[in-house]
């Protein structure tokens, strides 16, 4: 097995573990969220956004992402505004309720596999980790 293949693989093996985790942590919330919604409530949580903002950050089409907005805006964790400089952009914003979630399902990340495998490591092995990964993912995002 080449290291591309074994990088990969391990990537994949990570993010398995992290989305089952974080489906764990909707599910005691009884939200009927996905983590595909959270992931979008997430970058909502940063800052306001439009349809195209996210699609522009999470890879996915904004067609695809209308639902998941909708889904949102009906539980009431963002509300849709209207720009007064552009009328053409909706930007969405996050609601005390979905701040709330946001919170409490970050609360618990310290005790995720992820996290605890971390801190086993060490700050001086997550720090190297971390570069890596960062030099990674700007090596990819221009080809994307």
């Amino acid at each position: 097995m080449n290291n591309n293949t074994e990088i990969k693989k391990l990537l994949s093996r990570i993010l398995r573990y992290s989305k089952v985790d974080l489906e764990k942590r909707l599910a005691k919330t009884s939200s009927g969220m996905t983590p595909l919604q959270y992931a979008v409530l997430t970058l909502i949580y940063s800052g306001k956004k439009s349809i195209r903002e996210i699609s522009r950050e999470m890879l996915v089409s904004p067609p695809s992402l209308v639902p998941v907005v909708d889904f949102l805006e009906n539980k009431k964790m963002v509300i849709r505004r209207s720009d007064p400089k552009d009328r053409r952009k909706i930007p969405i914003e996050i609601t005390s309720k979905g701040s709330a979630l946001v919170k409490r399902i970050r609360e618990g990340l310290d005790s995720s596999p992820v996290s605890k495998s971390l801190r086993k490591m060490g700050e001086r092995k997550v720090k190297i980790i971390t570069k890596l990964l960062k030099e990674l993912v700007e090596n990819i995002e221009p080809r994307i």
